[in-house]
């Protein structure tokens, strides 16, 4: 049980890193696609314990830069829906953060009441998620009998 709970742990925080770098680069490459020329995404900065991305652009293109860190990072999210049952759950988890992350991005391209849309939204996502990872788990886990250091699969009939 301790394992199957640290293999959930650790999905999700590799999943909630990945997004963050993923999802700060898609604005730099949506707005250097745009026509920016100057800019650079930080993943993480001491000074405001947070992860930003600093562009200088003509006015009038920032709606698809806002954009873009939740487009590119649902589609990355989209591609684990085609790959096997335990994997397949991982889908949930990255359009949950990808939901999340997205949310103050949202509220500054539209309204204050996308903000909470998409933070509810994404948090529904991510229990969706969880649920399905530990139900997958708890449900393989309590199909192997370890005898000795070996894992021996019990035979479903």
């Amino acid at each position: 049980m301790k394992k199957e709970i640290l293999n959930i742990v650790l999905i999700n925080l590799l999943v909630f890193c990945a997004l963050i770098y993923i999802h700060e680069i898609s604005h730099l490459s949506i707005a250097f696609c745009l026509g920016c020329k100057t800019g650079r995404s930080i993943a993480f900065d001491l000074s405001s314990f947070s992860s930003y991305t600093e562009l200088y652009c003509h006015q009038g293109k920032n709606l698809m830069v806002y954009l873009g860190g939740l487009l590119i990072s649902m589609i990355f999210g989209l591609l684990f829906i085609f790959l096997d049952k335990p994997t397949k759950n991982i889908s949930f988890l990255i359009l949950g953060f990808s939901l999340t992350l997205s949310s103050l991005d949202l509220a500054l391209a539209f309204n204050e009441e996308v903000f909470y849309f998409s933070l509810f939204g994404g948090l529904l996502l991510i229990a969706v998620g969880e649920y399905s990872i530990a139900s997958h788990s708890l449900e393989n886990s309590s199909k192997t009998i370890y005898f000795q250091n070996k894992n021996f699969l019990l035979n479903e009939r």
